[in-house]
């Protein structure tokens, strides 16, 4: 589970790439390259910095360079389809400059003339349909498609500039962000005080506490609680230790703590997560 700033592209020469996920939750993250993603499913929600947005089936939500966003937990699966780029992949011929961002990142059918939803969603799905099979040309097709994903962007949706400051704040809040994000990473087992993140991220216990709720839209203890509880369903699904001895390797102090909150996060008890996975394998 990457918390932090993230690298996907396996060719670096075509900075692209288009999958399907199913995955219940994905924590705050962020990454340089430009994000489409197209509800396939059920109702879902996405976040991105303090708010939270909610799409329904075959609503689009637009992710811009350097955005913090996440996946809040669901108790069930819901596919949607990742479209992510590089904007330096369109070159010289984009009008979208990287210090533009689009006013509001949800495409909905009512909230755009339906006719633009429509392409949109036509060209998603093609580029999705192209990846899979990689017949001859299908590069060539993806960048067309890519092309017109972003006229169709930069004509339909408003855009506003950043300034200067604006860019640098947003640096300076990454980093800060990034180092909390490595050490949640490394010592999510151990004991983490409110005083030491804090110390970490450079600020007091208070400013800290309000400085990653408006950030990533919840609040520290949230998100450890989140991180931790992922490395136990890792746990959970891949080894036979026991549920106490799982509770204690992913950092809770009690196993009645440990079981509260696996059933707040997950909808069911660690020892009924663990025998509903081994019926689906």
């Amino acid at each position: 589970m990457e918390a932090l700033y993230q690298k996907y592209f396996f060719d670096e020469h075509f900075p692209f790439d288009v999958f399907i996920a199913d995955t219940t939750e994905f924590p705050p993250h962020w990454h340089k390259d430009f994000e489409v993603v197209y509800n396939l499913g059920s109702d879902m929600d996405i976040g991105i910095h303090d708010k939270v947005y909610h799409l329904k089936c075959g609503d689009i939500f637009i992710v811009g360079a350097n955005d913090i966003h996440y996946f809040p937990p669901v108790k069930e699966h819901n596919e949607r389809i990742i479209l992510q780029f590089n904007a330096d992949l369109l070159g010289m011929y984009t009008d979208f400059d990287k210090g533009m961002r689009f006013e509001s990142p949800m495409i909905s059918k009512d909230g755009i003339p339906a006719s633009v939803h429509t392409l949109l969603e036509k060209q998603i799905l093609a580029i999705q349909e192209e990846n899979s099979g990689k017949a001859n040309g299908y590069k060539m097709s993806i960048m067309a498609r890519l092309y017109d994903i972003m006229t169709l962007l930069v004509r339909n949706i408003p855009m506003v500039r950043c300034t200067e400051e604006e860019l640098s704040h947003t640096i300076s809040r990454l980093g800060r962000l990034e180092k909390v994000f490595l050490y949640v990473e490394s010592s999510y087992n151990k004991k983490i005080t409110l005083d030491k993140i804090a110390d970490i991220a450079g600020y007091s216990s208070f400013h800290f506490t309000r400085f990653f709720k408006s950030t990533t839209g919840m609040t520290f203890i949230t998100y450890l609680n989140n991180f931790r509880i992922y490395q136990a369903t890792v746990l959970l699904d891949e080894t036979e230790e026991m549920i106490t001895e799982i509770a204690y390797s992913v950092g809770f102090e009690s196993v009645k703590t440990f079981n509260r909150v696996f059933k707040e996060l997950k909808g069911c008890s660690p020892t009924a997560y663990r025998k509903q996975n081994m019926r689906s394998q």
